[in-house]
């Protein structure tokens, strides 16, 4: 799972540094203003987040409305957090068939392995 997020995490990488940039670019600008005494231009520039980061962890369950007696409801089918639940049960299943640590991982190609 770690092994197949390494490209994701560098183009992450890559657009961290973009937003840095930008970012800095803007505070640049606005600092320029200030110490000219001129008004800003409307900001091209809206807020933005960071880009998130890839994980290789199961996808979480999103927070749920609570009912009138104030239990958590059920999730919906599309809730994100099923898809992580049937990925941890699958790991589990395969770590029960595999007792001793003997197999169960994903095989990974000789050309896809590092130093090859």
């Amino acid at each position: 799972r770690r092994y197949r997020v390494l490209p994701m995490i560098e183009i992450w990488e890559e657009e961290k540094l973009r937003w840095r940039s930008d970012l800095k670019k803007w505070h640049e600008e606005q600092e320029a203003y200030q110490a000219t005494g001129t008004d800003a231009p409307a900001p091209a520039l809206q807020f933005c987040w960071p880009p998130s980061r890839p994980t290789h962890t199961p996808e979480k369950h999103a927070p749920h409305d609570l009912d009138r007696h104030g239990h958590q409801q059920a999730c919906p089918e599309d809730c994100p957090g099923r898809r992580g639940d049937a990925e941890i049960l699958n790991m589990i299943r395969r770590c029960w068939q595999y007792p001793g640590g003997t197999g169960g991982w994903s095989e990974l190609e000789a050309s896809n392995r590092r130093g090859s």
